[in-house]
C-alpha cells in the first residue's frame, strides 16, 4: 500500500465515491418508488373501505325496509282476517235476529167461519189453508178469547207415548216407551202442532175410529197443508181465532 501510486489511489477513491452516490441515488429512487406504491395502495385501501362502508349501510338499510315491509304485510293479513272474521259474525248475527223476528212476527190465526187457518207475519197472511176435517171434540168458546194459546211443540210424525220415568221411594222406576202403533199416532198421523191446550193441529190421520176417539179439539189439514204449516210456524207462535 505505501508503495501504491498516490494518483491511483487518488483515482480509485473517487471511483468508490461515484459508486457510492449511484448506489445511494438508486436506493434513494426505489425508497421512493416504494413509497408512491405504498400511499397508492393505502388510498385504494380507503377507497374499498369506504365502499364497503356504503355498502353496508345500503345492505342495512334495506333489512329494515324489508323488516318494515314483512311486518306491514303481516299487519295487513291480520286487519284483513279481523275484517273477514268480524264481517262474517255480523252477518250470522244478522242472521239469528232476522230469524228471531220472524218467530216472533209469526202467529196462526183460525177463522171458524170461513173454516181456514192463516199462517201470518205481523199483520198480513203469508198463506192460508182450508180446514179438511175436525174431531167431535169442539173448541171452546173460551179458548176463541184466549190470548195465551201456543204452540208448544211440533212433531213431523206422531209419535207413540212416550217413556216414563218415576221415582217413589228413592226407587227410580223407567217405562220403556211403547214401539209400533198406538193410539196417538194412528189418531194424530203427520205434522203435528200440539198446543198448551188440546186443540192440536195435524195432518191426515191413520185410523178414523181412533181419531174420533182420541181427547182432543182437532184442527185438521190435507198433508200438504198441514207440511206449509209446519214448516212455516214455530215453538212459540200464539194461536189465536178471529
Amino acid at each position: 500500500m505505501r508503495n501504491a501510486d498516490p494518483r491511483l489511489v487518488i483515482v480509485s477513491a473517487i471511483l468508490l465515491l461515484l459508486g457510492l452516490a449511484g448506489l445511494n441515488k438508486w436506493v434513494n429512487g426505489k425508497l421512493a418508488g416504494a413509497e408512491m406504491e405504498l400511499m397508492l395502495l393505502k388510498n385504494k385501501s380507503e377507497a374499498v373501505e369506504e365502499s364497503l362502508a356504503e355498502a353496508r349501510s345500503f345492505r342495512d338499510m334495506k333489512e329494515q325496509e324489508m323488516a318494515f315491509f314483512t311486518s306491514g304485510l303481516g299487519s295487513v293479513a291480520q286487519a284483513k282476517k279481523a275484517m273477514y272474521e268480524s264481517g262474517l259474525s255480523l252477518q250470522e248475527e244478522k242472521r239469528l235476529l232476522e230469524k228471531q223476528l220472524e218467530i216472533m212476527t209469526t202467529s196462526i190465526k183460525v177463522d171458524p167461519a170461513e173454516q181456514k187457518i192463516s199462517l201470518m207475519r205481523e199483520d198480513n197472511a203469508s198463506k192460508s189453508f182450508k180446514l179438511a176435517f175436525t174431531s167431535t171434540q169442539p173448541v171452546t168458546e173460551a179458548q176463541m178469547k184466549s190470548r195465551s194459546l201456543r204452540v208448544t211443540s211440533k212433531e213431523r210424525f206422531a209419535h207413540p207415548e212416550r217413556g216414563k220415568a218415576e221415582e217413589k221411594d228413592g226407587v227410580l222406576t223407567w217405562t220403556p216407551p211403547q214401539v209400533g202403533e198406538s193410539a196417538r199416532s194412528n189418531a194424530l198421523g203427520e205434522f203435528v202442532l200440539f198446543t198448551n191446550s188440546n186443540i192440536i193441529i195435524h195432518g191426515p190421520f191413520k185410523k178414523e175410529q181412533e181419531h174420533a176417539a182420541y181427547p182432543h179439539a182437532c184442527l185438521g189439514l190435507s198433508r200438504e197443508d198441514a207440511a206449509r204449516l209446519y214448516r212455516g210456524s214455530f215453538i212459540g207462535n200464539r194461536i189465536y181465532f178471529q
